[in-house]
């Protein structure tokens, strides 16, 4: 089985990564993981109410976010297996944890436009993927 990693940064980021999945051909069996990272707020900040409130709010929202890409990629690619996870922490350390935990074969990226990396603009999020990830990256975007 073909295990892919999907970051999903924000909804905006949403349409360059499904047109990046839709123009290719996949295995049989591949199986897509998308994976949004919600930094946690430094400890030395003090949260109120209405703050946790908020990330509540934002966390609900992305996790409607994330099934709505879940249902358009069944669409663009039938067959395969499709979940989404939120989950917590320095996104890069997590994801690159995450890929290594479940043995992904190919981490899909958006790039956020900031550092040039081999005359590409790309920022220094994606910039550590391509650097320390333990399998392939494919940044869009």
């Amino acid at each position: 089985m073909t295990k892919i990693l999907v970051t999903v940064k924000d909804n905006l980021a949403e349409q360059p990564l499904l047109d990046a999945i839709s123009k290719r051909i996949w295995p049989e069996r591949t199986s897509f993981k998308l994976v949004h990272v919600m930094d946690e707020p430094p400890v030395f900040f003090d949260i109120t109410d209405e703050m946790w409130e908020r990330i509540k709010n934002y966390r609900a929202l992305v996790r409607q976010e994330l099934a709505s890409m879940e249902e358009k990629l069944r669409e663009l690619v039938p067959g395969a297996d499709i979940d989404s996870e939120l989950l917590d922490g320095a996104p890069v350390k997590v994801i690159l944890k995450l890929a290594q935990a479940v043995r992904a074969d190919l981490i899909i990226v958006g790039k956020d436009d900031k550092t040039d990396i081999d005359g590409k603009q790309c920022g220094r999020f994606v910039k550590e993927f391509v650097c320390k990830a333990p399998c392939s990256v494919l940044v869009v975007g």
